[in-house]
Order: C-alpha cells, then sequence, then structure tokens
C-alpha cells in the first residue's frame, strides 16, 4: 500500500508464511474479509495433519513389513519403530502380507480422500474471497466520493478490478496451501523426531538456511513485482487508448505509426521487466530443489559416518524424501506470494481510498422546490489537481419554477456547479442554500430523487432502449417511458426500429447518432419527473428545428418545473427566463466577490 507519503509499508498479507495470525493483520482491509473464514482454518489444518499422518503412517508401515517378511526378523525395535515392527506380527504368517497391503492401502485411500476434501475447501475458500474482494471494491468504487474519480486514472481502476483483484484472491489459495504443507511438515518433523532426533536436528538446521535464502529471494521478487505492476498499467493505458479513447483521433490526424511505435515501446518494457520477473522466479524452485538434495545426501553420508542402522535409516530417509515436495510447495506459494505483492498492495489502496464522501450532516427531507437555491460566497479548488479555483466567492440565485441560464467560458465552472447540485461535491467555501436550509443536511437520497440531468457527458450503457431511458426510474411503466421519449422527440425513430423499446444500444450506445443520444438521455431525466432538471449541454448535437419542438414539449408538459440549462447556444438560452455569466476565477484575485456573477433579467 502506498501511504501518503509516498512510502511503502510491507503489505498486511504478504507474511503469509508465518503463523496464521500474521496472514492478515488488523491493520489490513482485507482483514474484514478474512476473518469471516477463520473457521476454517481448523478445518484445513486438521485435514493436512491426517492426511500427512496417514501418508507418514504408510510409508513407516514399509519398513517393518519388509522386514518381518525377511528370515530372522525380530520385534526388539525401540520407540516409534518398536510399535510398528510389533504390527505385522499381529497377523499370521498366511495373512501378514495381505493384511499389511491392505492396512497401508488404506492409508493412502484415506489420505487421499482426506487431500481432495481439503483441496474442494480451499478452492471453496478461494472463490468466495474473490467474491468477497470483487464485491467490496464495487462497493467501494460507488461510496467514495467524486472528487477521487477526478485524480484517479481510469485505466488504473479497471486494472485493479480485472486482474490485481484475482492476483490477490490466488494469493488466499497460496496462504492456505502453506497452512496446509506447515501441518504436513509439523507431522512428518515429528516423525522424524521420533525415528532419530540426531539427524532430526541436523535436517532442521539445513531447512532453516534454506528459508532464509528463500526470503531474499522473495524479498527481490515483491520489488521486481512493483516494477511489474507499474509497466503493466502503462501498457493497458496504451491498450485502451487504441481500443477506445483514441481510435477515431488517431485515424483523422493519420497518427498510425505512431501510436503503434509507443506501444511496441511499452510492450518492450513490458517483455523485458516480464523476462526479468520470470529470471528471478524460474531459479527458485530448481534451487531449493538443489539444496534439499544435497541436505538430503549430507544426511545419508552422515547417518553413514555415524553408523545410524539401516532400519532406521530407511524410513527417516522415505519420510524426508515425501515432506521434501511440501517444502518446495511452501517455497513455491510464497514465491507467488511475493509476485503478486504489488496486486495485493493495489487492492489495499482501492479498499482504503481516502477520498471519502462528505460526513453525514443530513437532517433535512426533501420534497421539492418552493422558493429558490441560493449560492453564498461558495467556492471550489480542486487544489493539487489544479492552480486555480473552480469556481471562487459566486453568489447566485436559481429562482423556484424559472428557467435560468448558467453561461460562462470555458473553466468558469459551470460543470462545478452541476456536480454540486447534483451532490458530487461539496463547496470547499461558502454555503448552498435550497428554501433557506443547507443543502449538505438535506438527505441525498431525497434530493436526488427531484433532480435529474441531461448532458453530453452522461453516456448511455449497454442495453435496451427502454433500459436506458428507465436507469434512474427502474420501476416506470411502458407508457411512462413512451411518453418521456415524446417529450424528448425520439418516440417516432424508437417506435420505427423492428424491436422498438426492446431494441439494443449496444456499449455505450454507439449504434446511435449524437443528437439520437441526446434525446434518449433526456427522456431518461424526464421519465423521473423531476422537480428540478439541469440542461448541461444537453441539445447541442440537434438541429434548430428539433430544439424548438422539443422545448415546447418540455415547457407545455412541466410548467412548474425549474430548469437550469448550460448551453453556449444562443437559440437554446433564448428559452430561459433569466442568465447568470460565470467569469472564471483567477489566482491572485483581486479581492474575492460576487461580482463574479452578473445576472440579467
Amino acid at each position: 500500500m502506498i501511504q501518503p507519503d509516498g512510502k511503502k509499508r510491507k503489505s498486511a498479507i504478504l507474511g503469509l508464511d508465518k503463523l496464521i495470525n500474521q496472514i492478515i493483520s488488523r491493520a489490513s482491509p482485507l482483514h474484514t474479509l478474512a476473518i469471516r473464514y477463520w473457521w476454517t482454518i481448523p478445518l484445513v489444518t486438521l485435514a493436512g495433519f491426517g492426511s500427512s499422518l496417514l501418508e507418514g503412517v504408510g510409508i513407516s508401515l514399509l519398513v517393518p513389513l519388509l522386514s518381518s517378511l525377511s528370515p530372522g526378523s525380530t520385534t526388539g525395535q525401540a520407540g516409534l519403530l518398536g510399535l510398528l515392527y510389533r504390527i505385522p506380527f499381529l497377523f499370521s504368517p498366511e495373512w501378514r502380507l495381505p493384511g499389511m497391503a491392505g492396512l497401508i492401502l488404506g492409508c493412502v485411500v484415506l489420505k487421499g480422500l482426506l487431500q481432495a476434501a481439503s483441496d474442494m475447501l480451499v478452492s471453496w475458500i478461494e472463490g468466495h474471497v474473490a467474491k468477497d474482494i470483487r464485491t467490496q471494491l464495487a462497493s467501494q468504487l460507488l461510496q467514495v466520493g467524486y472528487p477521487f474519480f477526478l485524480t484517479t486514472g481510469q485505466v488504473r481502476l479497471l486494472n485493479i478490478l480485472s486482474s490485481d483483484s484475482w492476483r490477490a484472491s490466488d494469493a488466499v489459495r497460496s496462504a492456505f496451501y502453506i497452512v496446509g504443507a506447515v501441518t504436513t511438515i509439523f507431522v512428518f518433523s515429528l516423525l522424524l523426531l521420533l525415528t532419530n532426533w540426531q539427524l532430526f536436528l541436523l535436517t532442521a538446521a539445513g531447512a532453516i538456511a534454506i528459508r532464509l535464502l528463500q526470503n531474499l529471494i522473495g524479498r527481490r521478487i515483491d520489488r521486481v513485482s512493483e516494477v511489474m505492476r507499474e509497466v503493466n498499467l502503462e501498457l493497458a493505458q496504451r491498450m485502451v487508448m487504441l481500443a477506445f479513447d483514441m481510435v477515431k483521433l488517431v485515424r483523422l490526424f493519420n497518427q498510425q505509426q505512431q501510436e503503434i511505435t509507443r506501444f511496441e515501446r511499452a510492450s518492450e518494457k513490458m517483455r523485458q521487466t516480464m523476462t526479468h520477473l520470470n529470471s528471478v522466479t524460474v531459479w527458485a524452485p530448481p534451487l531449493t530443489e538443489t539444496l534439499y538434495a544435497v541436505l538430503f545426501l549430507t544426511i545419508l553420508i552422515g547417518a553413514h559416518a555415524s553408523g545410524v542402522p539401516l532400519p532406521v535409516l530407511i524410513p527417516f530417509l522415505l519420510l524426508m524424501y515425501r515432506m521434501q515436495p511440501y517444502i518446495g510447495g511452501i517455497s513455491a506459494a510464497s514465491v507467488n506470494i511475493a509476485s503478486v505483492a504489488a496486486s495485493v498492495r493495489e487492492v489495499e489502496w482501492l479498499m482504503t481510498a481516502t477520498a471519502s464522501a462528505p460526513a453525514n450532516t443530513e437532517t433535512h427531507a426533501f420534497s421539492g422546490l418552493r422558493q429558490a437555491i441560493e449560492f453564498d460566497r461558495v467556492g471550489f479548488d480542486y487544489a493539487a489537481a489544479r492552480d486555480t479555483p473552480a469556481l471562487e466567492s459566486v453568489t447566485m440565485k436559481i429562482e423556484a419554477g424559472q428557467w435560468t441560464a448558467l453561461t460562462g467560458a470555458s473553466g468558469a465552472g459551470k460543470s462545478t456547479v452541476v456536480n454540486m447540485l447534483g451532490r458530487l461535491l461539496a463547496p470547499t467555501s461558502g454555503t448552498i442554500r435550497v428554501d433557506e436550509v443547507d443543502l449538505e443536511t438535506i438527505e441525498v437520497a431525497s434530493w436526488r430523487a427531484h433532480v435529474a440531468v441531461a448532458g453530453q457527458d452522461l453516456d448511455l450503457f449497454e442495453g435496451t432502449i427502454a433500459e436506458n431511458i428507465a436507469f434512474g426510474a427502474p420501476h416506470a411503466t411502458r407508457q411512462e417511458i413512451a411518453s418521456a421519449a415524446m417529450v424528448a422527440d425520439i418516440h417516432d425513430l424508437i417506435a420505427s426500429m423492428p424491436k422498438g423499446y426492446d431494441t439494443p444500444l449496444g456499449e455505450r450506445g454507439l449504434s446511435l447518432s449524437g443528437g439520437q443520444k441526446q434525446r434518449v438521455g433526456l427522456a431518461r431525466a424526464l421519465v423521473r419527473r423531476p422537480n428540478i432538471l439541469v440542461l448541461d449541454e444537453a441539445m447541442n448535437a440537434l438541429d434548430v428545428e428539433s430544439e424548438a419542438a422539443i422545448m415546447a414539449r418540455l415547457k407545455a408538459g412541466f410548467p412548474d418545473m425549474t430548469v437550469l440549462v448550460i448551453s453556449h447556444r444562443a437559440s437554446t438560452l433564448a428559452y430561459c427566463d433569466r442568465t447568470i455569466a460565470l467569469k472564471e476565477a483567477r489566482r491572485p484575485l483581486p479581492r474575492p466577490t460576487s461580482a463574479q456573477v452578473v445576472v440579467k433579467n
């Protein structure tokens, strides 16, 4: 996670190979998700304990079985081996081989069943955690303050939702694998200790040294993983630009070759970084395997030199050999966790985004505008995003039941006013009052239920025409949808389509022209029968005749509606009762004053 001071702190879920209660710290935003599944840890642990115990016993039974079949066999062993050596002699000589074979086979079958159950449980956990992560991210995006989206790249958010969230859930699977593997290693270590404690201490010392080396490799992979995330984000931005944002612009300005060169440059950087990451990760498994092979041979040579009996050495080496895949699995899981570390931090960053919505001070319900909306020395400053404020000490009044035009040069703050009326932004200074009540104290839901916006920045979505129009009024009847479309002068066109209102629009409504999309957007605003309507360049793609027809229907069908019109077209502004002209705020100002607003009746 990136802290405000720009320093990285170690991700809370990167130490997954430590104790279970350190897998996810309470400071991590993922802790509240993971805590729901704490109850599964004992189950995974028990399954791992049972399967490893059965495997260890099955391996250990081979030696007394073979020994009992040899001439001169004896039960004179001590400790754990003594118990195992007595088992074959519980059977009569003719049933000794099938009986022991049945015991070993039973251990193998039960071990397989427990292992399969454990794997199924881990898959179930991973699926639910992945769903919870995605749901939490979606909830965060819908609840975080709107300024967050003004300063955060869309590609970064898309990358977190589509890629990083899956990689974070993959870390969960690695974590639970480590839980099971650690349990298995514990059981095998106990069996090794009971078999020969001197060899066990030598094995433990070698395993600890190898683990320390793996930690060094993991930290290096973590660093490369962060670089990989940044390069992947850059490449994703180029891909989105080529496929969506700049597909038309590039062709019109004949810049295909330039963009191909830029894309190749970003793609080459990705290739180099991926090669670097692979060069680090690819050596981890064979290096670990080699080191454990060295340890295995060291144990063998040391045991032979110290005269360890063969009946003791054989089960010890078999147990150690079977334990090695689990140790290697922990190494691979740790490498995987290190490789997704950057993705985990991205998920945590989004879950703890600081651009939160304003504090809840809502105490009033809103049932409709009766007097006016007043801006009293209202200012808004994007701070780090801009050098000058978007609004500076604006004082104006929007009268109830009137059509008010809001004009001004680009950058004067018209869009900021619209965002404030939609409760997307809150003033950084001054007050907006609605019928003498501070807007910030009015319930957002009841306020937005009476306000509708139609504008050039509000896209349509992939769905039918009816679904797009009824987006803000999901319970609207087909007749209400058609009535809104009639006012927006789009009903006849829709009716002429083969599927009528059930015609799919395609992604972002690209199957419609600019003017048709604007009229569908206007119908979407009108179907809610709002008390306050904001037309933000809502008709700039229409011809004068179509605009005149729509304006006439609006005036006739909604005579008491308060309308705020933002437009650069004189033909649109002519329908308004009054005009408010915003002057662009500049810093430093001679003195903050309400003269920024000029009212013309």
